[in-house]
């Protein structure tokens, strides 16, 4: 009873599925029809890039972005890596928003994020350069 498996495609059927797509939905046991708008098996989309983005940006807001808090004195500190670490985050988000503008994502929520990044952005350049410099004239002897 199991040890006979019909053939996956049969051979009458074997022209219509020549593209690498149909081999790639056939292998993985999918159907064509709900993956009509993939561009291809395995390769990034833009849904799935701007996703990532916001994911980037939302784990640095949350984490790197944030200030530390020191117990002792019980304070909000900030420290140059920290706000360098919210920096490059924000960065790798924006690289991100623009490479899924760049295959096809559209609208106004993208453009408003890049633009809002490229403010955030310059900001944390001008703040983690004050820092830096806060925190070297307190080593100097």
């Amino acid at each position: 009873m199991f040890g006979v498996h019909p053939p996956l495609i049969r051979p009458s059927l074997a022209p219509i599925f020549s593209s690498a797509l149909a081999r790639c939905l056939l292998a993985a046991g999918l159907s064509a029809g709900p993956l009509a708008g993939v561009s291809g098996c395995g390769g990034e989309n833009r849904h799935d890039v701007y996703v990532e983005a916001l994911r980037i940006e939302g784990r640095a807001e949350r984490q790197q972005c944030r200030l530390g808090f020191d117990a002792d004195s019980h304070t909000n500190v900030l420290s140059s890596g920290r706000a360098a670490g919210c920096l490059y985050e924000l960065r790798r988000a924006k690289t991100m928003y623009a490479k899924a503008k760049t295959l096809g994502y559209t609208g106004r929520d993208i453009d408003d994020k890049i633009e809002d990044l490229a403010v955030k952005i310059k900001r944390l350049q001008t703040m983690v350069e004050i820092v830096s410099g806060i925190e070297r004239d307190q080593l100097r002897p």
